[in-house]
């Protein structure tokens, strides 16, 4: 058996392959231009809602009080080779 040669009208490519790859030409330059424009969207928050204060060295103390019993979501088990505590 021999090969047959290919004549270059046989090895086009489909229209819509040159469809996109025109696009994503056109299109990521456009993209990246655009997000490098953007500014840092800044929050808004009005100042009369804010607790402002200075930082103090002490201790923390904050008491929640609720009904029910406190159980995590999730329960996590770690397995070690060694004898060990996990905080």
């Amino acid at each position: 058996m021999t090969d047959i040669p290919r004549s270059p009208a046989a090895i086009r490519r489909p229209p819509y392959m040159i469809a996109t790859i025109a696009l994503a030409a056109i299109g990521v330059p456009v993209v990246s231009i655009s997000l490098l424009r953007l500014r840092p969207a800044g929050l808004v928050v009005d100042r009369s809602s804010v607790w402002t204060d200075t930082v103090r060295r002490g201790s923390m103390l904050r008491e929640v009080h609720g009904s029910g019993t406190l159980t995590p979501e999730d329960v996590r088990w770690l397995a070690a080779a060694t004898e060990a505590r996990v905080d």
